[in-house]
């Protein structure tokens, strides 16, 4: 037999008429090439996509700052760090 606690979340889940559930949010910022732009440095990119999950409704759980590392490889700390946890 189903255990109806699984049911039960499911249905949350996938019911726009249900209780919302609360979302959190990673957010993974990296030093940009293009230095002295908007979006090229690791705070204004945390800052823009905490306000962005605000205007969402969502918590920002935690922030992965490679500073000074380039998006040119896949081989950053943070970075490796989130894809561990996902």
């Amino acid at each position: 037999m189903e255990d109806p606690r699984n049911t039960t979340i499911e249905n949350d889940l996938s019911s726009n008429d249900g209780p919302k559930l609360p979302r959190a949010a990673a957010v993974d910022v990296r030093q940009s090439r293009t230095r002295g732009l908007t979006y090229s440095c690791c705070q204004n990119q945390t800052d823009l996509c905490r306000s962005l999950a605000s205007q969402k409704g969502w918590t920002v759980a935690t922030v992965f700052s490679d500073e000074g590392q380039s998006s040119e490889t896949l081989d950053r700390p943070e970075l490796s760090r989130l894809l561990g946890l996902a």
